[in-house]
């Protein structure tokens, strides 16, 4: 049986034998990576990764200096 076609049964069985509607390729792909065909636990699933990333990610501190060079020149802008 062909990947697509056995992809299409996993998900056909998981909802009830219904494709549900709006379920893109990057989706089919993430559900098989989750070995989660049930939309519902799929997007339970991905929210949970996306916010998992989100408080990974840091806000970057940053200092703003001033140009303490002796050498400036006055510039018309």
């Amino acid at each position: 049986m062909g990947r697509v076609k056995e992809l299409y049964i996993n998900i056909i069985n998981a909802n009830d034998g219904e494709l549900p509607e709006g379920l893109t390729w990057p989706d089919i792909l993430h559900m098989k990576e989750l070995q989660t065909y049930e939309l519902k636990e799929y997007e339970r699933k991905k929210n949970e990764v996306s916010s998992a990333q989100k408080k990974e990610i840091e806000p970057e501190e940053f200092t703003i200096e001033e140009d303490k060079t002796s050498n400036k020149e006055d510039l018309p802008f």
